[in-house]
């Protein structure tokens, strides 16, 4: 058996000193309570079942490319992944070279209420297949309730602030 030390990320975080192989008898540890994890789940299948995958994924699709080829074509923008017209998932990681991307996400939500995500993501060798495992990168994740004019809007964010940073 695999014992879990105190400060292993690995750790139950209800009972540090519990064996990962341990047969759970207590009810509160048996069984995950995540009931508004579940909810969740539960309502974006019914959303998916209503709306259908195949309209939600291709309205995914023409915004994430919408979003990729604005990207590229401001300067000192760089972005992971597929270029553009290449299937991928609706995300896009992108850089503006000399701007730390949590600037770049503060700037986003604060001029455009914007949410994006900045930083590593969970992804260091993801991360350190794009050269960007110093500083990460932002993500923006269009949906299918996305609307085209707040992925313009990002962008012209994205584009004041490369004009910005030009300029001093």
């Amino acid at each position: 058996m695999l014992l879990l030390l105190p400060n292993s990320p690995w750790k139950n975080n209800t009972n540090n000193n519990r064996r990962i192989n341990d047969n759970f008898t207590d009810l509160k540890d048996r069984f995950s309570l995540n009931i508004p994890g579940i909810a969740g789940v539960n309502e974006s299948v019914r959303y998916l079942l209503h709306r259908g995958v195949a309209q939600v994924a291709q309205i995914e699709a023409e915004l994430t490319q919408h979003l990729l080829a604005g990207l590229i074509s401001i300067d000192n923008v760089s972005a992971g992944g597929p270029p553009v017209g290449i299937s991928r998932a609706a995300v896009v990681s992108f850089n503006l070279r000399g701007v730390e991307p949590v600037f770049v996400a503060n700037e986003l939500e604060r001029r455009a209420d914007i949410a994006c995500r900045p930083g590593w993501h969970c992804a260091a060798l993801a991360h350190r297949t794009l050269g960007t495992e110093r500083t990460g990168t932002v993500r923006l994740s269009p949906g299918p309730s996305t609307k085209m004019t707040e992925i313009e809007t990002a962008l012209g964010v994205i584009e004041e602030l490369e004009k910005e940073t030009q300029a001093s």
